[in-house]
């Protein structure tokens, strides 16, 4: 699934060609439009940032900011290995509830309980957002802002719903440090517990990936 953002559209592109892009279609009774201008007016919404996981047959999360109210709502998709794009729900962020989620700098989701994880200043969250009334924690505050929030869906430790983190203090050269995490997640709660840490005067790092 692709993301248009001159139409504000989503849709896919057919033989991974600009030119074979074809816009999602509606089902006539459905709560949203895959077309955000739609439900939103001229200009829809913009494309922040995806989330790719594991949860529940491979859900994913689009964060979109309405430019007019600069609200922000996460989008819940499936992309299934045939057939039709699945809407598994949109939520609106409830700000009073989601501390500085407008000012965050990367999200994953849970593999057991689909759960985000998002990282702000120096803390990372943990945001319940399909729970009424949706519930968010801080799970851990770090000595320096967080540059890079990245889940591990590589390793053979994705069963533990690992994730990268990496840290920077602008005041210091080469003060990068990175981290790896697992993350304990239920109904009711998360944890997050320390696997690694390498501090080793690291640039600041903006993204990772992996290769075996």
């Amino acid at each position: 699934i692709f993301y248009d953002r001159d139409n504000h559209n989503f849709c896919y592109i057919s033989g991974l060609t600009v030119k074979g892009m074809n816009r999602i279609g509606d089902a006539e009774g459905d709560q949203w439009s895959w077309n955000t201008v739609n439900d939103f007016g001229e200009g829809g919404l913009e494309l922040l940032d995806v989330v790719n996981s594991f949860f529940s047959g491979g859900q994913s999360l689009a964060i979109m900011n309405n430019p007019v109210t600069s609200d922000k709502w996460i989008y819940n998709i499936t992309a299934p290995n045939s057939g039709a794009p699945v809407k598994n729900g949109r939520y609106l962020v409830d700000k009073s509830v989601a501390t500085d989620f407008d000012n965050a700098t990367g999200y994953i989701m849970t593999v057991n309980h689909g759960y985000m994880i998002y990282a702000a200043g120096s803390s990372i969250y943990g945001y319940n957002f399909r729970k009424e009334p949706q519930v968010c924690e801080e799970l851990m505050t770090f000595d320096a802002p967080v540059t890079c929030l990245t889940a591990d869906y590589y390793t053979d430790d994705r069963s533990k719903d690992a994730f990268m983190l990496a840290t920077y203090d602008d005041s210091r050269d080469r003060s990068g440090v990175v981290y790896k995490f697992s993350v304990l997640d239920n109904p009711d709660k998360m944890e997050v517990t320390e696997i690694n840490r390498w501090d080793e005067g690291f640039l600041k790092v903006k993204s990772m990936c992996y290769k075996k």
